[in-house]
């Protein structure tokens, strides 16, 4: 296999596990950017990964219904939750952390919820291989 089929190989191999990478190309030190997902339309977030993650605030400007997708294949602890981020003024105090999914086994799934206006965070916690969730306003 001739070099550069081989750099060609391992710079697809650590970008398609979320890693930064250097250009292999000549020697060339210019960082490779890790893709960022497009957003369809209706998407609010898009998060793939093999670790926890906390998202970018978002902000929800009236009160909006928003389904919450994931498909993960963890066999060890696996927890996505919705957090307000606001100031704290919810009539329902169990909406200032919305528990989306918590298993111990590979799981998929969607679940819809009516979120109040104000500015949230999707997290998972707790991760322990591949992963993606999709939060988008439900139609």
């Amino acid at each position: 296999m001739n070099t550069m089929r081989k750099r060609l190989i391992t710079l697809t191999i650590l970008i398609a596990f979320g890693l930064s990478a250097c250009a292999f190309i000549q020697g060339s030190p210019t960082p490779i950017p890790t893709p960022t997902p497009t957003l369809a339309p209706n998407e609010l977030v898009k998060a793939y990964g093999t670790k926890p993650y906390l998202s970018s605030k978002l902000t929800l400007a009236s009160e909006t219904s928003i389904t919450i997708t994931w498909t993960q294949s963890s066999k060890e602890l696996f927890a996505i939750w919705f957090l307000y981020d606001s100031t704290p003024n919810l009539p329902n105090p169990a909406l200032y952390r919305i528990l989306v999914e918590n298993t111990t086994q590979p799981s998929q799934g969607a679940k819809t919820y009516l979120i109040p206006a104000g500015d949230w965070l999707l997290q998972v916690e707790q991760a322990n291989g591949p992963w993606s969730v999709v939060v988008s306003k439900t139609k």
